[in-house]
Formats: C-alpha cells, sequence, structure tokens
C-alpha cells in the first residue's frame, strides 16, 4: 500500500458565467470546501467533492484541474460521473474573493492559510504557529510600526480559525499589506521579538 498523493492545488471550471444564482450559490459553497485547505486533497478527496458537486449540480458540466509533484491531473463531471479530462477554461472559474460567510456556509471552521514567516521568528518561537498567531492577535491591541526582518523566510500552512482568518484578512487589506506581513508584526509586538 502507498501514501496519497497530495495535491499542491485544485482548481475548478464550474462554467461559472453560465451558472444561474442558485447554481453559483452552490458553486461557491464547494469552491470554500476546496479553498480551505488548498494543499491538503488527494486525488481521491477531489473526486469526492466533484461527485458532491455534480449531485448537486446535476447538468452542469464541471471540469477540475490539480498538480502533484510529478503531474497535472484533470477531470470532467459528466451528468454526475467523474471521467478523466483535458479541457479547461479559466474564464470558467470562480471570478471573486471568498469571504469568512463564505466558508461558513460550507462548514469550514479553519482555513490553511499560507504565512511568510522569518526564520528567526521560528527560532524565537516553538511550537505550534496556529496557537501563536491566536495568542498574538488576542494579546495585541496597537501594533507598532514594523519592519519586515531581513534574513532567510519559509512559507507556512497554517490552519487558522475563520474569525481570526477574517481579521487578519481585514487589516492586511485595509492596510494594503500582506498577511504575513500582518502576522509577522503582531507577533513581534505581542512576544517583544527584537530581531
Amino acid at each position: 500500500m502507498h501514501a496519497a498523493r497530495m495535491l499542491h492545488d485544485v482548481e475548478i471550471d464550474w462554467g461559472w458565467p453560465k451558472l444561474d444564482p442558485n447554481a453559483r450559490a452552490i458553486a461557491r459553497r464547494y469552491e470554500a470546501k476546496l479553498r480551505a485547505e488548498r494543499t491538503a486533497h488527494t486525488l481521491e478527496s477531489v473526486e469526492q467533492v466533484l461527485e458532491a458537486a455534480a449531485r448537486a449540480l446535476p447538468g452542469y458540466l464541471i471540469r477540475a484541474r490539480a498538480i502533484d509533484d510529478e503531474r497535472l491531473y484533470a477531470w470532467q463531471v459528466v451528468e454526475g460521473e467523474v471521467y478523466p479530462g483535458d479541457d479547461f477554461d479559466e474564464t470558467g472559474m470562480f471570478p471573486h474573493e471568498l469571504t469568512a460567510d463564505d466558508f461558513r456556509a460550507a462548514g469550514v471552521q479553519r482555513v490553511l492559510t499560507p504565512l511568510a514567516i522569518p526564520d528567526a521568528f521560528r527560532e524565537a518561537l516553538p511550537g505550534d504557529l496556529a496557537e501563536l498567531v491566536a495568542l498574538a492577535w488576542a494579546n495585541t491591541t496597537a501594533l507598532p510600526g514594523f519592519r519586515t526582518p531581513a534574513g532567510s523566510r519559509r512559507m507556512h500552512l497554517v490552519p487558522l480559525p475563520i474569525d481570526l482568518w477574517a481579521a487578519i484578512k481585514l487589516r492586511a487589506h485595509a492596510e494594503r499589506r500582506t498577511m504575513s506581513f500582518v502576522v509577522q508584526r503582531a507577533l513581534a509586538a505581542a512576544f517583544e521579538l527584537v530581531l
């Protein structure tokens, strides 16, 4: 028996411009389910989501693609059956940013969020990064001026609770910063990191 192949990303061509408002609401829920854990899907889990989406959207053609370390995968769902595919129309993809309400409607409780964190922070703050971010965010009211420290950084996939994800995203958007920058600043302030 071999380990399941983890996919790096999954994209769905819903045929968005052709969907009626009801179908768009359904597609939005399934999009949220897939995007909540973009890199935590296997071939089997994607096919399960596609089958469920097809049952909820009978009569609609759904196409998907995903990649892993070795290749690109493609599917098409016709009349509820999942087949290998090769066509994909990017104009048919979900065209908006998902909101906390979208994730909640899909039953998602955490969003796997890519955050670039300086190696120096990780050395100074060992432990579960999701817990550290939540603690920093809850205990930092006034965020001081901050410059990203020099040095290497790594991308971490951090499972953030929906409300925390939404608060960080809102702050980052309001300041025209990345979520990584806002999180780095909160960690530095809450844990008094001087680097």
